[in-house]
């Protein structure tokens, strides 16, 4: 992707917006949900939940967004890097999505339930192998953010600007009745921007 001019109308009206959605986001938090603790853990935490909901919607479009790069790139050094990260939205989706049955909402099969005790087709709460999948989300994860820093260090002007990103979801989570119940909401919405901001930029829509 080239780098746009750090003067592009475009893209500051893009991210312009970005913080308005975010900012957005946390007053519907707020006004949405209860103020006491427990009442407001019992609102977020449910697979069907405005949150999760949220959550779900945010990450399938870094998921798609993800793709479409991954086809532009396919020929470029960066392939990799965006492979990577496509393989691990892919993965984030269906463990949100629970393959499909938050959508589609199939019953739990019996041997599911049987293996894991629990009605939630997905694998990140089931001991052990929840842990380990977690851990290796989080190392790829990790490894992926690292790059993009780097990507940011040496010159790409924009991604400087969504660096900030991890630290702002923080801050917006520690606004809430309960904190770090939705700082996966507030990740999964700054990462879907930042990869729809490079989709433009790749299209040629932001810069």
């Amino acid at each position: 992707m080239s780098e746009g001019p750090l003067t592009d109308r475009r893209a500051l009206v893009f991210y312009a917006l970005v913080v308005c959605g975010a900012i957005a986001l946390v007053v519907a938090l707020h006004v949405l949900g209860p103020r006491e603790p427990q009442a407001y853990e019992q609102w977020v935490m449910p697979e069907e939940s405005f949150a999760e909901t949220l959550n779900l919607l945010f990450v399938a479009m870094s998921f798609f967004a993800s793709l479409a790069l991954l086809r532009r790139v396919w020929r470029r050094p960066t392939f990799v890097r965006r492979l990577l990260w496509t393989i691990f939205l892919f993965v984030w989706l269906c463990e949100e999505g629970q393959y499909g049955q938050s959508i589609f909402h199939f019953a739990t099969p019996p041997w599911w339930y049987g293996a894991a005790g629990k009605q939630a087709f997905d694998i990140h709460s089931v001991p052990p192998y929840g842990c380990a999948l977690t851990l290796a989300l989080v190392a790829l994860l990790t490894g992926l953010i690292i790059a993009e820093i780097v990507r940011a260090v040496r010159g790409d002007r924009w991604a400087r600007l969504f660096c900030f990103a991890p630290a702002l979801a923080l801050v917006s989570d520690l606004t809430l009745p309960v904190p770090f119940l939705a700082l996966q909401l507030f990740f999964s919405y700054w990462l879907a921007m930042y990869l729809l901001f490079a989709w433009g930029r790749d299209a040629g829509l932001t810069s």
